[in-house]
């Protein structure tokens, strides 16, 4: 976040959201916090903190799907895309102000907690406003301390991916959108993924060193006592590193 930050400000473009994305974590506690630290940002019963909490979330995700879409239209970002982005609604936007969590109608609770819930349910963009606001009140009212590294088997954090990702699907009308069961399966299959491929890649290029090496190595022993040995030392690497 604050290297994107200091980018916008080098660039002289000043980011539309990141401001409000580094607020939002401010006031969720978790730049600050201390492993082992017991205090919540927001104490059960505290309406208007929960209120702050939900205004800045709001503005944030505003800042993000709306204000930061319509500036890169109006910028011909996308003049030439098959499909042109659409920003989330005002509608849909203002679930996040209303959304509670534990008991109440189901209209003002996130998807995860309503009567019906199931894993394989596709969520709207509603709810996945809804289902962020859910996110972000769990954080304020969980114990004040360093959030953990993404896993998929965290509730929260599989919530929040599935969600924020959902949002941009809608937004670029990216298909298929994906269920909150379908996200975690593609989740646990993203880090193994990544590790074969860095273990092959990082294998490659072992290997292209080798065979460097052992050209500089034939190189040097042709041209002992050859006056043009640094001639042939770099004609061998150039045909070694095709």
């Amino acid at each position: 976040s604050a290297a994107a930050a200091t980018d916008g400000q080098e660039s002289g473009e000043k980011s539309t959201y990141m401001d409000l994305i580094v607020g939002l974590r401010s006031l969720l506690g978790v730049d600050n916090a201390n492993e082992g630290d017991e205090k919540k940002v927001l104490e059960s019963g505290d309406d208007t903190k929960r209120k702050e909490v939900l205004s800045k979330a709001h503005e944030s995700l505003t800042a993000l799907f709306v204000t930061e879409i319509e500036k890169q239209i109006g910028m011909d970002r996308y003049k030439t895309a098959e499909k042109v982005p659409v920003p989330v609604s005002s509608d849909d936007l203002a679930k996040c102000t209303t959304t509670i969590t534990g008991e109440g109608e189901d209209y003002l609770l996130p998807p995860t907690e309503r009567k019906d819930y199931a894993p394989t349910q596709i969520w709207s963009p509603s709810d996945c406003i809804q289902e962020l606001a859910s996110c972000f009140l769990d954080v304020a009212t969980s114990t004040n301390q360093p959030l953990p590294e993404f896993d998929k088997d965290d509730d929260m954090a599989m919530r929040f991916v599935t969600a924020a990702s959902n949002l941009r699907s809608y937004v670029f009308q990216i298909d298929p959108i994906q269920s909150l069961y379908s996200a975690k399966g593609i989740a646990g299959n993203i880090i193994p993924a990544i590790a074969t491929t860095n273990a092959i890649v990082a294998g490659l290029q072992v290997l292209q060193c080798f065979h460097i090496l052992k050209a500089q190595l034939s190189a040097s022993s042709k041209s002992d006592g050859n006056g043009d040995g640094a001639v042939d030392d770099t004609t061998n690497l150039k045909k070694t590193c095709r």
